[in-house]
């Protein structure tokens, strides 16, 4: 089933549903169907992949970076990528978004609000892996408690069927 149908630059493009449209650049090319837009360089909207503005690495729109390409930073306030950090900036490295330049002295430990995301996504999956490994737990133990009790059951019906 299609889903996706526009005409660029009187050219149709179709994408099968569930799918991701990179729009072409140019007459010559063909819409490129994606199961999901690429991570860099790339965001989404109503199912089509946007291209960042071309100095972001990442972004949340065209215009607002979330990490840039190296030598680049990343203007923690006004979300762009810049050359080199204005007087008074400091510069942070964060695990997700590279260098970051934000106010501060220039001993500044700080970190970014994006490695919140990266450590909360930690965190969660080691809550899961724990509670699983007790739900495994508590099955096997379960599972021990009745063949125990089988067990009593029977040495029992053993000990009465010696005595009769």
């Amino acid at each position: 089933k299609q889903w996706y149908q526009r005409r660029v630059r009187g050219k149709k493009l179709v994408c099968e549903e569930g799918k991701f449209a990179i729009l072409p650049t140019n007459t010559s090319e063909d819409v490129v169907c994606v199961e999901r837009c690429p991570s860099e360089r790339f965001y989404s909207v109503n199912r089509r992949c946007i291209p960042c503005h071309g100095s972001c690495f990442t972004c949340l729109e065209y215009n607002y970076c979330t990490s840039c390409p190296e030598p680049l930073f990343l203007d923690y306030e006004t979300h762009t990528c810049i050359e080199e950090c204005p007087k008074g900036y400091s510069v942070t490295s964060s695990r997700l978004s590279g260098k970051i330049c934000q106010l501060g002295t220039e001993d500044s430990t700080s970190w970014y609000k994006g490695d919140t995301l990266y450590i909360i996504v930690v965190v969660v999956f080691i809550v899961a892996l724990i509670l699983m490994v007790l739900l495994i737990s508590a099955h096997h133990y379960k599972k021990h408690l009745a063949r125990e009790a089988r067990w009593i059951q029977i040495s029992a019906k053993r000990t009465e069927n010696h005595m009769l």
